[in-house]
């Protein structure tokens, strides 16, 4: 659940991450679409498979790069680390796609692959990063259940991912293509030590990449296993595979550039059942036994069956006797989450309180950079004792939730608003110029006084608001020292007259 937001600013959120996710099906259906024509117009297989493909990794930079630069200041060595990762997967997807032009002949193993494996290197320390922030106690229970799995799986991954690939003898370009696996082996122990060590919550954008991660982590299963069943994997097909993971890095950067500040409490929980920790073990210690007795052409059956269906048992006896345990643990997280909730939230208008606002100023005006500003802006209903008067207070609770509404719909993405106090609210808008901050000053003024208050009993009032607005860059206010100046001006809108906005020259 996280920390509250206001809800013109969360709205568009899930929009543009629903939006942004059905565009990812789209360009990934119109580019496997295209495989069947790849195989009778070259021109075609070039565009797509070294063209089209290329260009979707460089977006993946791009937008990493823009993440480093203007996502959460708490996430950003998980995005420079992304970014590293698509700097180093574009260069081979270059070099492979001019010698696909041009015809070179490419060695094996060549500097794309070993490019390749530094990305894939940097992908797993950026996964550690993203989804690796949870306490000391929990993190060491986490490796130490994690090492029980770890045998299991890597006796499964070397009979199936990695000794098809150095069966045929070693040398530099068989060891270059196992490794490939062996980073997958390594991906999965980290996902799996996080997991298991409990309830753990990934950012939304963090959570993009490591879908992304998981396509990747397919193709390289497919591209290893397949060819040992004399299944042919295409190129085109690969394509198809991998494309997706380009997609959802771009995602992620995406969503942490335009909504990373204002998303950076909200997540996804991840949580693994404690009980099923001998049960993975123990499957993979099978499927790695019965892969090597498969190629020994001395595979049963019958023990493995009865072997599963006990695992299965077990499994299901340790499922249930952890239920009550973790729905108590959710009940909990849930109960904490609702109190911090409630001690940033204001109870009548839903917005961030007082108290949160003073810690946003704070937090904005620390990360802002020199030549980028925050505003702060001060807004405060005109005449309002005198519509609790004459109304009522539960009519001036009324206009002070519909002015709430009102000026919500004006925030972006990254924008913050609080009651401050009274009639008073507080908006933090980083990132603008004295310009910007005039314009959105003067929208909050007019969706206040662009059309009356329907208070019921056919009755409506026209209400306005007087605004002071003042841009701070860094260092060149005290949190404290804005907000005062932002309050005089205040001041002035309303010995001007009420109904106007003031920002500092």
């Amino acid at each position: 659940m996280g920390m509250p937001v206001t809800a013109a600013p969360r709205s568009a959120s899930r929009v543009w991450w629903g939006r942004a996710l059905l565009s990812i099906l789209a360009l990934w259906g119109a580019f496997t679409a295209l495989s069947p024509l790849t195989q009778h117009l070259e021109v075609v297989r070039l565009l797509r498979d070294d063209l089209i493909y290329a260009l979707a990794v460089f977006a993946a930079l791009v937008t990493s790069v823009l993440a480093v630069r203007h996502g959460a200041p708490a996430r950003r060595r998980f995005w420079i680390l992304m970014a590293g990762t698509n700097l180093f997967w574009l260069f081979p997807e270059i070099y492979w796609g001019l010698a696909d032009w041009r015809g070179w002949t490419i060695p094996v193993p060549s500097v794309g692959d070993y490019s390749l494996l530094i990305s894939y290197a940097l992908m797993v320390a950026a996964a550690s990063v993203g989804i690796g922030d949870f306490n000391g106690l929990r993190q060491l229970r986490g490796q130490l259940d994690s090492l029980i799995v770890c045998a299991a799986i890597c006796i499964a991954g070397w009979e199936l991912l990695v000794h098809p690939q150095i069966s045929g003898g070693v040398n530099a370009g068989s060891l270059v293509y196992a490794a490939y696996p062996l980073m997958d082996i390594a991906f999965l122990m980290l996902f799996l030590s996080i997991a298991i060590s409990g309830s753990v919550r990934i950012a939304w954008p963090v959570l993009a990449v490591v879908t992304g991660i998981g396509f990747s982590l397919v193709g390289d299963i497919l591209l290893a296993v397949l060819p040992t069943y004399d299944i042919v994997f295409s190129a085109a097909l690969s394509k198809c595979i991998y494309l997706p993971t380009a997609l959802f890095f771009a995602l992620g950067a995406l969503g942490e550039t335009w909504y990373g500040k204002e998303d950076s409490g909200r997540s996804r929980r991840i949580a693994l059942d404690f009980g099923m920790v001998p049960s993975v073990a123990a499957m993979g210690a099978i499927l790695g036994w019965a892969a090597s007795q498969n190629r020994s052409a001395h595979l049963s059956m019958g023990p493995i069956v009865l072997a599963v269906v006990l695992i299965l048992g077990l499994a299901a006896r340790a499922h249930v006797s952890t239920r009550t345990m973790s729905r108590l643990a959710r009940d909990l997280e849930t109960a904490l989450e609702e109190q911090e909730r409630l001690a940033s939230t204001d109870g009548l208008t839903g917005l961030y309180n007082r108290r949160f606002a003073e810690m946003t100023v704070a937090e904005r005006l620390a990360e802002d950079r020199p030549g980028v500003g925050t505003a702060v802006v001060l807004l405060d209903l005109d005449h309002f004792k005198r519509i609790n008067d004459t109304y009522g207070h539960d009519v001036g609770d009324l206009v002070l939730r519909e002015a709430s509404n009102r000026f919500s719909a004006v925030l972006r993405g990254s924008d913050v608003l609080a009651r401050w106090g009274g009639e008073e609210f507080l908006a933090i808008l980083p990132g603008v110029s004295r310009e910007n901050a005039q314009q959105v000053a003067d929208r909050f003024r007019v969706a206040l006084a662009g059309s009356p208050i329907d208070i019921g009993g056919g009755r409506a009032l026209e209400v306005t608001a007087s605004l002071g607005a003042v841009l701070v860059n860094a260092g060149d206010l005290s949190p404290d020292e804005a907000v005062l100046q932002a309050d005089r001006l205040l001041y002035r809108a309303k010995a001007e007259g009420r109904n106007r906005s003031v920002v500092a020259a």
